[in-house]
C-alpha cells in the first residue's frame, strides 16, 4: 500500500508465510561399513592394498546403522512488516527511509517427536517436545529470535544534468540452515544409531549380515 502527503511518499506491506517441512526418511537404513585392510593385512595394519579383501570376506573395521524412520512433519510461520518513506527534500535530492522486521517461527514437530540435550543443572539431561514443560523449554526447544529489525537507508541526489548520486547502507537477516532444528529430530529417543568396532578376535565368529 502507498500513501502520499505532501514531500513524502509512504509505502507499507508484509509478506506472511506459513512453512510446512516434513522428509521422512531413514539415516542408514542399510548401514554403512567401513573396510581398512586391517584384517587381510599380514601385518595387521590397515592398508589400502587390502581393503578390497577384507570387502570381499564381509569384515568391516566399523559399522554404523540406524534403521528407524524420522518424520517431525514441522510446522511454522514467518511474518515480515515493512515501511517505507522515498521523502524528496529538494528537487535534486531524495532521500529513502526504510525499517523491515523479520520473525522466523522456530519450527515445532507436530508429532512432537524431536528431542535436545540440557546441561543447565550441571549434568546432561535429555529434554523431549512432550516433556519440555518440566524443563521450561518452548515447544519448539529453541528460543525466538525476536529482535530483527532491519533499517535502511538510500539517497538520490542530482547536482547537475549529467550526474546522479546514489547510495545506499541496509540491514538484512537469512533465514537459518535447516540443520538448526532437523538434528533436534535425529536425537534419542525417537532415533537410534548404533556403531559396532570389530575387533581381530572377534572376526572367528562374525556374520556381516549381523553387522
Amino acid at each position: 500500500m502507498s500513501y502520499v502527503r505532501g514531500d513524502h511518499h509512504f509505502r507499507f506491506g508484509a509478506r506472511v508465510q506459513s512453512l510446512l517441512d516434513d522428509f521422512p526418511e531413514v539415516i542408514w537404513p542399510r548401514g554403512l561399513f567401513t573396510f581398512d585392510g586391517g584384517f587381510t593385512n599380514p601385518r595387521g595394519l590397515p592398508s589400502a592394498d587390502t581393503s578390497m579383501a577384507d570387502f570381499l570376506l564381509g569384515l568391516p573395521r566399523a559399522s554404523t546403522r540406524s534403521i528407524d524412520l524420522f518424520a517431525p512433519d514441522f510446522r511454522s510461520w514467518a511474518f515480515f512488516p515493512w515501511l517505507q518513506d522515498d521523502w524528496r527534500i529538494t528537487r535534486d535530492l531524495t532521500l529513502n527511509l526504510g525499517l523491515r522486521y523479520e520473525l522466523h517461527q522456530r519450527p515445532v514437530s507436530r508429532t512432537d517427536t524431536i528431542s535436545t540435550v540440557d546441561f543447565s543443572g550441571g549434568k546432561a539431561t535429555l529434554v523431549t517436545a512432550q516433556d519440555r514443560g518440566q524443563f521450561g523449554y518452548p515447544r519448539s526447544l529453541i528460543e525466538e529470535d525476536r529482535n530483527n529489525f532491519a533499517p535502511r537507508i538510500g539517497l538520490a541526489w542530482n547536482p547537475t544534468r549529467r550526474l546522479v548520486v546514489r547510495g545506499g547502507y541496509g540491514v538484512f537477516y537469512q533465514k537459518e540452515s535447516a540443520n538448526t532444528w532437523i538434528d533436534l529430530a535425529i536425537n534419542p529417543p525417537f532415533i537410534r544409531q548404533t556403531s559396532r568396532i570389530l575387533e581381530a578376535p572377534e572376526v572367528a565368529g562374525f556374520e556381516l549380515r549381523r553387522a
